[in-house]
């Protein structure tokens, strides 16, 4: 993967040429350590929004922060209160830690313990004799042989 040149504007959301140098390096470490480029969106997305909920408009501000830990914990129980899954939740965080990765020691198992538990939304649940029967009147012979298979209560 290319990397983004500092002379070079990228599709991103912050222009390079319009950053100071402390700024410009901590955009350009973070947006380059990232491979996929919906992960680079959804990193920045989503540090956007610490930082909103940190009052802050450089990225660079972020490694300023008197105590980071206690922040990151505060902004996840800022998630929680607004009823934010936990999936949600991590990958919000885990765009943190990505930025503050080699600047910010943070003790992770803490933070973590603050996210709250995995709870499932969607209820597995075996389907009833009337829907697979209605499956079975509209598939043909090989259908209903996987169907059969998968209803099977074994």
């Amino acid at each position: 993967m290319a990397l983004i040149q500092k002379d070079e504007p990228c599709d991103h959301a912050v222009e390079l040429e319009s950053l100071d140098k402390k700024e410009d390096e901590s955009y350009f470490n973070f947006i380059n350590s990232i491979r996929s480029e919906v992960t680079k969106a959804n990193y920045l997305f989503n540090l956007k929004l610490y930082m909103k909920f940190c009052n802050l408009t450089k990225m660079s501000d972020l490694l300023t922060i008197s105590d980071p830990q206690k922040q990151i914990i505060k902004y996840i129980m800022s998630l929680r209160a607004r009823k934010m899954a936990t999936g949600s939740i991590s990958t919000m965080v885990n765009a943190i830690y990505h930025f503050d990765m080699n600047d910010v020691v943070l003790n992770k198992k803490k933070i973590n313990m603050f996210k709250g538990e995995f709870s499932r939304t969607i209820i597995d649940r075996p389907y009833t004799h009337e829907e697979i029967s209605k499956a079975l009147n509209c598939a043909d012979l090989r259908m209903k042989v996987a169907i059969l298979l998968m209803a099977r209560r074994d």
